[in-house]
Order: structure tokens, then C-alpha cells, then sequence
């Protein structure tokens, strides 16, 4: 049977204007496997439960409405149906209600206050920010004086070891260092327009969830790839379907973590996830989150790309202390099988060396030299060509120059690079940065 499948929202639900009833509607659909593409004649119903129950408004209809990507993107205007009170959206497909219904929240509960409606309660508080580095420790309090030596008496016998005098009192504490500076924020360097969403199946998990921690895929010696655990974060509500998860020990779960930006789409893909975990954390403002551990095998993998224009470069997102002293202007840039790759950033250093011994006193070598791989950081709008180095594990062609006004220094050049791990880090900013290891002989 032909089916469509709406696989969570993939963008928030988002206010069209303040005195008004109406808000956009965006979701992700696929019929039968792949994105819907086509017109469409869609029908939207408001009811007040998850099932049955009679519709609170009359139903809009779009006909013949554009799908594109399977991305659904229509106006909604229910009228004053919005009281404070849970509310249900049921999407139509060509005369095919779409099952389970989703919940409607944040937003249109915002429009019932400046609507005049009964004012919700007011939110968490959002998490405090990360705190700095400790300060230096203080000096310590200065010593008391030295009491006057009396004369020295006649050398008597030894006798027994008294017990230990009392401890003298403390000295003063000292004056607290200066802070340390913050470490600068990490930010994936995409345009202001750029959506980003993560969806799950068989059941959506909601808006808010974000990549937990670092997601890594690495190729150790023996050649064959590793995957990490793939950690998502949301807050925490009454959908138990994560904890459900993971007691039931499910192992086909979906996840695709999108950016789109205008007509264009990045996906990653997970497929046939085992949930390995659930947890609740406490967050800096003391309330709990929760989280869920996927594991995937390297085969269940994908990255599709479909954007025109590659954003960038992503922050590095560290403070060394020192500057290089090249004049302003000057750059440090890769190339990748043969072509310039500007918005590539240069992430990790280059270091060759070998193990020393001591022989009659004197340093000697003892070993092979050793280099240390490079690391190349770019963000979700990349082309794959990283990502499909890693699962061919074959030979690239690399080059790295610095260029100043001065001149050009070209620090390595490589015809036998070889990417050995990828690193999917959160970004301060709410979207994900790519790191790759090469290994350039």
C-alpha cells in the first residue's frame, strides 16, 4: 500500500506577526521511502486530543500546493482556537490522514497573549553559559617574625620526644588572581537564513533536540571503520518514547540531521539505530534534560549534499597566547585533489619526530621517525568529498600554502594523503561543525 510518512517537524512552528492568529507550518514528509515532490492537495484540522474528538475550526485546504524535497511549507490561521490548552494538528495528503497527530506548542501559545487571551505560566529560565577558567591562585600570607635565640644552656642528657606544639595560626589570605579569559565561541559559520533540524522515526521526538556530544567515525590500523555513539539532547516533556527506546532495546531507529539554506539540503542519515542509553541530566540552571545513545553500524551512514553555495569557514575556536606575525591578509590554504578549498579551516599542527635514548651519557636516536596527522575543519554545508574519502580509505592528493603579500610557503604537499577519522561536533551557535583527520605522508 502507498503511504506517506511525516517524520517530525523539522522546524519550529514560528509566528507570522504580533495580533495575529496565524503561524507557519513546516514539516519533513516521504512516501514510500523517499522526500514527496509534486502539488499536493493538503487539509489541516485543530482538535483538542491526540485521537478522535471533533475539529475546533473549520479545515483549511491548500490544493494543488508545491512540495519540494519533501519539505511542507504552508500558512495556517485557525482563528482564536488557542487558550492555553493543548492542541493537536492533523495533516491530509491527497485524502490521507497522516498518524499520530502532532502537538502544537510554543508559538501559538504566545499568539493567545497578544491576542488578550489567560497568560501560561512563564518558562524555564534559559542555561547559564559556561564558566571561565579559575583565576591564578592568590599569594600566600606573608610569615610572622622570628622570636629573639636565647643563650644556650648546658648540653644535657637526650630525653624522651615530647608531644607536637600546637600549629601556629594561619597567615593572611592573599588577594584573588584576575579571571581567565573564556575560550572563544565555536561557530560553524553559516549565513543568518540557515535552518537546521533534527527528526527521528518511527516516532518524532519533538523541536529542541540538538547533538549532545562529539559523534566520531575513525579507521584504525586494521582497516576497518569505527563508529561512535551518536548522544541527542531535547528537553525534557511527557513523551517517554526515549526511555521506551532504550527498555525496549530498539533497533530501528532513524535519524536525519538537516540544514537548509533557500531551495538547497545537507542530510545526514542514520539508520537501524540501537538504543544503547537514556539518562536525565541536571543543567547549569539546575533542571533536568534528557538524552538518548544510538549506535549505528558504518553501512547505515549517509551524507547527501544539495546546496549551491558552500558556506564558511567555521571558527577554530581556541586562544594559544601567540600570534604568527604575518601582515594582515595573509592566509593558509588547502587544496584538495588538485582544487582551492577557501572555506576549509587548517585546525591541528604538524609535528615529525623520534624517540631518543641515552648511551654513555649522551643523547641518541632510537627509533623511526613519527608525523602527526593534520586535522581539516569545515561546516554542514561542505561538499562530502571528506566523508567519501573515509569510506573508500584511498589515496588523495592534499596541499597546504600560506600566501602573504610577500610570498607564497607551501608547508605540505602530499599525493598519499589518506582521511582516517571524522569528528561531528556541536557548535555554540545550534548547528554542527565536521572535523577530518589526514594522515599526508
Amino acid at each position: 500500500m502507498n503511504r506517506c510518512s511525516c517524520l517530525g517537524l523539522a522546524l519550529l512552528l514560528v509566528s507570522s506577526g504580533a495580533f495575529a492568529e496565524a503561524f507557519s507550518y513546516q514539516a519533513y514528509v516521504e512516501f514510500q521511502g523517499r522526500p514527496l515532490d509534486g502539488t499536493r492537495d493538503l487539509r489541516f484540522r485543530v482538535y483538542a486530543t491526540a485521537t478522535a474528538g471533533t475539529p475546533l475550526a473549520s479545515a483549511l485546504s491548500f490544493d494543488d500546493w508545491g512540495v519540494q524535497r519533501g519539505l511542507v511549507d504552508v500558512p495556517l490561521d485557525f482563528g482564536p482556537v488557542f487558550n492555553g490548552q493543548p492542541r493537536w494538528l492533523e495533516l491530509e495528503i491527497d485524502g490521507t490522514p497522516l498518524s499520530p497527530r502532532q502537538r502544537i506548542s510554543a508559538t501559538p501559545v504566545a499568539l493567545l497573549a497578544l491576542s488578550g487571551g489567560t497568560p501560561g505560566s512563564a518558562g524555564a529560565p534559559g542555561a547559564t553559559g559556561p564558566a571561565g577558567p579559575a583565576g591564578n591562585a592568590g599569594p600566600a600570607g606573608s610569615v610572622g617574625p622570628v622570636g629573639a635565640t636565647g643563650a644556650a644552656g648546658a648540653v644535657g642528657p637526650s630525653g624522651n620526644t615530647g608531644p607536637s606544639g600546637a600549629t601556629g595560626p594561619a597567615g593572611a589570605v592573599g588577594a584573588t588572581g584576575a579571571a581567565g579569559s573564556e575560550s572563544p565561541a565555536l561557530l560553524a559559520g553559516l549565513p543568518p537564513a540557515a535552518a537546521f533540524g533534527i527528526s527521528t522515526s518511527p516516532q518524532p521526538s519533538g523541536v529542541g533536540v540538538r547533538l549532545a556530544e562529539v559523534f566520531e567515525i575513525s579507521l584504525p590500523s586494521n582497516g576497518q571503520l569505527q563508529v561512535g555513539a551518536l548522544v541527542l539532547r531535547r528537553p525534557l516533556s511527557g513523551d517517554q518514547s526515549w526511555r521506551n527506546w532504550q527498555a525496549q532495546r530498539s533497533n530501528n531507529i532513524s535519524v536525519q540531521m538537516r540544514i537548509a539554506i533557500g531551495n538547497g539540503l545537507v542530510q545526514w542519515r542514520l539508520d537501524n539505530g540501537l538504543a544503547q542509553g537514556w539518562e536525565l541530566l541536571i543543567a547549569d540552571d539546575g533542571l533536568p534534560v534528557e538524552q538518548i545513545r544510538l549506535r549505528f553500524a558504518v553501512g547505515s551512514i549517509s551524507r547527501s549534499h544539495d546546496i549551491a553555495t558552500v558556506s564558511g569557514p567555521p571558527s577554530a575556536a581556541r586562544v594559544r597566547g601567540f600570534s604568527s606575525g604575518q601582515a594582515p591578509g595573509a592566509g593558509y590554504l588547502a587544496r584538495w585533489q588538485g582544487v582551492d578549498q577557501p572555506t576549509w579551516r587548517v585546525l591541528d599542527d604538524r609535528a615529525r619526530s623520534f624517540p631518543v635514548s641515552i648511551n654513555n651519557g649522551a643523547p641518541q636516536p632510537s627509533g623511526a621517525d613519527s608525523l602527526t596527522g593534520l586535522w581539516l575543519r569545515v561546516n554542514g554545508t561542505a561538499q562530502s568529498d571528506l566523508f567519501n574519502a573515509l569510506q573508500t580509505a584511498g589515496n588523495r592528493s592534499i596541499r597546504l600554502s600560506l600566501t602573504s603579500a610577500a610570498a607564497t610557503f607551501v608547508t605540505v604537499d602530499s599525493a598519499q594523503a589518506r582521511v582516517s577519522a571524522l569528528r561531528l561536533l556541536p557548535s555554540d551557535d545550534g548547528y554542527w561543525v565536521e572535523d577530518y583527520r589526514v594522515d599526508a605522508p
